[in-house]
């Protein structure tokens, strides 16, 4: 079995006013780096209560960020109750960014050019490339040290 290196293509926090399609932008992202299907595997956004109790973490992490919770809901016509999964869900894809797409890249050394051509689509296209949920956004020489061996 070939050892994969798996990264996430996230938007970036604060700049999205409404959710991103994520299979849509995969599939952009697919086209401009030239990459088969498996490797950039676009994540469909669905509000549930997950989102509901990330929000409860947040909010506990941050008396402030109720406030911003409920400005955000006003301005956009979203319920302000943070029980609400669509208004917990798109809050927190603007505040902290949203995970548009799991990266599949290949160890071998392809895999790293295949890395490399993604971050430079996401630099340029205001996305941002993460090893996870609240992991930092990484830099090209953090990418390619993935493959350094």
């Amino acid at each position: 079995m070939n050892r994969i290196v798996d990264l996430e293509l996230w938007s970036l926090p604060r700049t999205a006013a409404s959710p991103l399609d994520g299979k849509y932008v995969a599939e952009e992202c697919r086209v401009a780096s030239g990459l088969p299907d498996d490797i950039v595997l676009g994540l469909n956004y669905v509000p549930s209560d997950t989102y509901v109790r990330n929000l409860a973490s947040a909010f506990e992490d941050s008396a402030s960020l109720a406030v911003q919770f409920s400005s955000f809901c006003q301005d956009r016509g979203l319920p302000t109750e943070k029980e609400c999964p669509k208004s917990a869900a798109h809050f927190l894809a603007f505040w902290e960014g949203q995970p548009l797409a799991w990266l599949h890249f290949p160890s071998a050394p392809e895999g790293r050019e295949m890395a490399i051509r993604v971050h430079e689509w996401a630099e340029k296209c205001g996305y941002a490339i993460r090893a996870g949920q609240g992991a930092p956004e990484l830099s090209k020489i953090e990418i390619q040290a993935f493959w350094q061996y």
